[in-house]
């Protein structure tokens, strides 16, 4: 008896250890993204566009696009910032943004840390991502060719829990249009683990969870678009999500909608997984999102201004 009680002490322990090690890989993979070259660049758009380095709050140096609009005599124009997803780099949304730029609009694409030509070693999958998008908008407020009264955010996956989470919190934000966003970062980490990786969650996401702690000093749970999603009203919301999604389930953006205020609009794709809505119809896909910020960021009227 005592043997088996031996035995199956070691059998746990070894056990425990396994699951520990496994999750800190998971974590780790899954948070150290490799640098995808870019895609594409504004030079092959012909834009005219300026290369800005500027310092997150932990004095990272990201580097950014803004590819400006033709200006019309002393008016200022709309700015829309593009955040990309986890992987990703600012060259994704180029040709989006050149159809705002065409339309009246100056667009900033920037790398996130971790990603691109941005410094940073670790994505913290949206906790400290979203002082890099505040960062962002803090460079940009500070010059005298943007208009800090009409500025629009557009982001995608990873990028559209950020732009959800920030422009919850900060108003200088008129409008945001998340693409195929989470809604939590834990469930979300919880369905990656027994969809992708066959894992059961309910042993490996606690473990997770807390790596996770120790390793960005930060709770999951902060991580969370859904909590905070209702801030944003006043100011506009669009959702947009595929409905056959694999990564991440359409019921995240389903209950990003139903916790948000108004004014919100919500479109679904039906043929599009992740990564397709902009591509299934790309034609409509950027005359809706142009549109979008036409209403709530380009027409923005007097009245309406952002409180500081």
């Amino acid at each position: 008896m005592l043997i088996f009680l031996k035995t199956t002490l070691i059998v746990l322990l070894l056990a425990s250890i396994i699951v520990l090690v496994f999750s800190f890989y998971l974590l780790y993979l899954n948070t150290h993204p490799p640098r995808c070259t870019l895609n594409l660049s504004t030079e092959q758009y012909r834009a005219d566009y300026l290369e800005i380095w500027f310092d997150n709050k932990q004095g990272l140096e990201l580097k950014g696009w803004l590819v400006k609009g033709n200006q019309d005599f002393d008016k200022l124009l709309p700015t829309i910032i593009f955040c990309h997803g986890l992987g990703s780099n600012k060259s994704d949304f180029i040709d989006l943004a050149r159809h705002l730029v065409h339309h009246g609009y100056n667009a900033f694409l920037f790398d996130l840390r971790a990603h691109g030509e941005s410094e940073g070693s670790s994505c913290s999958l949206g906790l400290y991502e979203q002082g890099d998008l505040k960062a962002a908008l803090d460079c940009l407020i500070k010059r005298d060719d943007i208009d800090p009264e009409r500025i629009g955010i557009f982001g995608f996956s990873l990028g559209g829990a950020i732009a959800l989470m920030a422009a919850s919190n900060d108003k200088r934000i008129a409008a945001v249009l998340s693409d195929s966003s989470f809604d939590n970062l834990k469930e979300q980490s919880a369905y990656t683990l027994s969809t992708f990786y066959h894992l059961p969650s309910f042993l490996f996401m606690p473990l997770a969870s807390f790596v996770y702690r120790i390793y960005f000093k930060g709770s999951m749970d902060l991580v969370s678009p859904i909590k905070n999603v209702s801030k944003i009203s006043p100011r506009a919301l669009m959702l947009i999500y595929g409905e056959k999604d694999t990564q991440i389930p359409p019921d995240s953006t389903k209950n990003l909608f139903a916790m948000a205020k108004e004014p919100k609009e919500l479109w679904s794709i039906p043929e599009a997984n992740h990564g397709e809505t902009i591509s299934i119809d790309h034609e409509r896909y950027r005359e809706r999102v142009l549109k979008f910020f036409d209403q709530y960021v380009k027409d923005r009227s007097p009245n309406t201004q952002v409180e500081k």
